[in-house]
């Protein structure tokens, strides 16, 4: 009984995250068109580029995990690894796309 209320609890929560920064996002776009103000397709694209950086680092830190889950540890240091692995990755994935969005936005110097 607790495990279904808690998954519907955590999947309520989800879908109301989703939405109040779906609707947040609709109304700054609709300001934005009212005001006169193209959306800048580039911004939507960088975006898209850190999300899948940083997806694709919790995804390596996961796989880095599941090798040491194969090895016959402690319950404790598994999900210590799975933790630590998953953190990690995901923070190197935010580190590549914070650079890469500092070199795509460096202004073209005109020599």
């Amino acid at each position: 009984m607790e495990d279904v209320l808690f998954g519907s609890v955590l999947f309520g929560l989800i879908t109301l995250v989703v939405f109040i920064l779906s609707r947040y996002n609709y109304l700054i776009k609709k300001t934005a068109y009212e005001n006169g103000l193209k959306p800048n397709e580039s911004y939507f694209k960088l975006r898209m580029f850190e999300a899948g950086c940083t997806i694709v680092g919790v995804g390596i830190g996961l796989g880095f995990s599941s090798i040491f889950m194969e090895m016959g540890l402690l319950p404790v240091t598994e999900e210590l690894l799975i933790y630590s692995f998953t953190l990690c990755f995901g923070g190197a994935g935010m580190i590549v796309s914070h650079l890469a969005r500092k070199r795509f936005n460096e202004p073209e110097s005109s020599e």
